[in-house]
């Protein structure tokens, strides 16, 4: 499959020449760590942004709930720490932690809470 590739590109075409990139076009950033943290926001208060914008384009309430569902188990897995300090490998941690849940868990700890009087 490479070779044909190789044969069916043309010969005369030459990459456009790179641009070197001037200081002028480069916006500094902060370099500070404490700068970049007070500005960030928690998983927290990131929840609650997504719960509100899902609510104002109308979500269900199912939908909705479910999501707060989803985000309050991370927070709770993780605890409220800020977003710039998160990576793939609490993504990888959540996905094991939902592995190993049961599927219905919602339902027991509902039962186990309301029990019916009989």
């Amino acid at each position: 499959m490479k070779l044909e590739l190789d044969e069916s590109k043309p010969e005369n075409l030459t990459p456009p020449p790179k641009r070197e990139i001037e200081s002028a076009d480069v916006e500094e950033k902060p370099t500070s760590i404490k700068q970049r943290s007070s500005a960030c926001l928690s998983l927290l208060e990131l929840s609650n942004k997504f719960i509100k914008s899902r609510q104002d384009r109308g979500y269900s309430e199912k939908t909705t709930l479910d999501y707060m569902d989803s985000n309050n188990l991370f927070l709770e897995a993780f605890g409220d720490i800020s977003i710039d300090s998160l990576s793939h490998q609490h993504d990888r941690d959540y996905v094991q932690l939902l592995k190993r849940l049961p599927a219905n868990r919602k339902k027991k700890c509902q039962k186990q809470n309301n029990p019916t009087v009989g």
